[in-house]
């Protein structure tokens, strides 16, 4: 379970202490005073001061220093020359940013007449999950899908354009990179294992370090290049780093730091998509089919009784809505829709409930595919036992985590009433809290838990519907439902074949295991 550091109550910061414009100007305008480099120094004396415990070292705020580190190589102070920002200036700007959020949020709260706790959790959430997050299954997960694509194939093609390398040479560095961080001391990563890779390939070892550890002047080129968020400046407060496309830089002797081992990881989890990204639609609709086959695969090794979309359109071929696999459980159904797409990171940072509606039309969508599908079920059934009193379920798999676990989420973050299902379909069995939204990882989890036998699937489904009987019953992570059930999450068999692959290939170019990278064991 995420455990955030908390933002004061209403209560507790109606008095703040500047306006969040003014307190934007002030930090902008006090790092303009300093040099670039001796901020980014700054900052890193205190990331690496940060206590080994996680939520101990969210107290000491790093997206937010981090964040200060950005806006300094984003303004135009020189890198070098100048004077040097003091570490206690470092905590005052730290602090104003805390404080000017607190502020951003009472203003909000005074413009629109009312404020919506679920979407402000999600802004916390955002930037601070990923620092208390381990797992790296995507660095497999990306990068194994488009191995097995022929040669020709469109996704496979742009990977080797914007990575330089075949996917199994990325896995490969990632996986070392991941060990160089967490044998690292004080952030510098200890890259003997990848120096040791180097010679068996020298071109994509060194595309990699390009790609993902650019000098200090390099950096400062690549994130003024950086979309500014979108609306209100104080966005920037709750995004993840961008340097997880950057979590290394290089000094000019040559000597590689890194801001920090979890932005590490979301690099190697992440970067493979924030990558193709960049072709838009050419990208997402051919890899949206991959994902989809993807989705229904680890179905399929659950070994329970289902329907096929194509399955599904034989037998009603007439309509105009299916989802990828529809599971079953005696009279029970559980409808499964896959939803690939660019969820750009301004998709968690919205501030409002229309901006919500605007940014998430992949999920309203699968929510009205659900409530059809499972009308027709009611209204035509297959079988015999779909006419009796059988529950329906409704999991729509994304392909990044959008912090919006149920259908009562959903409709809160959107506004009440807003995904009511039209009446053409007012037989379905959908109410909001049988309708769950998990990111790949968690469906990835619970299948597999499924396939060996650790849980029963649909008892897991009536446990998260008993649950979720209102919002404080609803959870941000599926795994809570069941994680009392589950030691250690076992890794389905894309994940487990390409991670094995790797290190097998890694361990005979070095003659070492780094068999502790990307272990099943679950540290979220």
């Amino acid at each position: 379970m995420i455990d955030p550091v908390q933002m004061p109550s209403d209560a507790e910061a109606e008095e703040p202490g500047l306006p969040w414009a003014d307190s934007l100007r002030t930090v902008l305008a006090h790092l303009d005073k300093f040099s670039a480099g001796s901020v980014v120094d700054a900052v890193m004396v205190v990331l690496r001061s940060a206590p080994a415990d996680p939520h101990e070292a969210l107290e000491k705020f790093p997206w937010l220093l981090v964040l200060i580190a950005k806006w300094a190589l984003q303004g135009a102070s020189p890198l070098r020359i100048g004077d040097r920002l003091p570490p206690e200036h470092l905590n005052e700007l730290r602090n104003l940013l805390w404080s000017g959020g607190d502020a951003a949020h009472i203003e909000r709260k005074v413009r629109l007449g009312k404020v919506n706790v679920m979407l402000m959790m999600r802004q916390i959430l955002n930037c601070q999950m990923p620092y208390q997050q381990q797992d790296i299954w995507g660095l497999f997960r990306w990068s194994g899908l488009i191995d097995r694509l022929p040669k020709g194939h469109v996704c496979r093609q742009q990977y080797i354009e914007v990575m330089g390398m075949e996917p199994m040479y990325f896995v490969m560095l990632g996986i070392t990179l991941v060990f160089a961080a967490k044998s690292g001391v004080n952030h510098v990563p200890n890259m003997a294992a990848l120096e040791m890779l180097r010679p068996h390939c020298r071109t994509a070892t060194e595309r990699f370090l390009s790609m993902l550890a650019p000098s200090l002047p390099e950096l400062r080129d690549l994130v003024r290049q950086l979309p500014r968020a979108k609306g209100t400046r104080s966005r920037e407060l709750y995004e993840f780093s961008a340097f997880k496309r950057y979590p290394l830089f290089r000094h000019r002797d040559g000597t590689l730091v890194m801001w920090h081992p979890a932005i590490v990881d979301r690099c190697v989890d992440e970067i493979v998509h924030l990558r193709l990204a960049q072709f838009g639609d050419s990208y997402t609709e051919p890899f949206s089919k991959v994902f989809e086959r993807y989705v229904e695969e680890l179905a399929m090794a659950t070994k329970l009784p289902l329907m096929t979309e194509d399955a599904y359109w034989k037998r009603y071929d007439s309509t105009d809505n299916a989802v990828d696999v529809i599971l079953s459980c005696g009279a029970d159904r559980l409808l499964v829709e896959a939803k690939m797409g660019l969820f750009h990171e301004d998709v968690l940072l919205q501030e409002t409930e229309r901006g919500v509606r605007g940014q998430t039309p992949h999920l309203l969508r699968a929510l009205k595919q659900g409530y059809a599908v499972s009308h027709q079920l009611v209204d035509d059934p297959p079988d015999t036992r779909d006419a009796n009193d059988g529950v329906h379920y409704l999991i729509v798999v994304t392909s990044r985590d959008l912090l919006i676990g149920t259908g009562l989420m959903l409709d809160q973050v959107c506004g009440a009433g807003r995904v009511d299902a039209p009446p053409d379909f007012s037989k379905h069995r959908l109410p909001l809290n049988r309708v769950f939204f998990l990111p790949i990882l968690e469906y990835e989890r619970l299948m597999e838990a499924v396939a060996k036998g650790v849980v029963d699937l649909f008892d897991v489904l009536r446990d998260a519907t008993a649950a979720c009987q209102d919002l404080g019953g609803s959870r941000y992570q599926f795994h809570d439902y069941y994680r009392s059930k589950v030691k250690n999450f076992p890794m389905p068999a894309l994940i487990s074949n390409v991670r094995t692959a790797a290190m097998e290939k890694i361990a005979r170019a070095v003659g070492i295991s780094l068999d502790a990278v990307g272990t099943p064991e679950d540290q979220s």
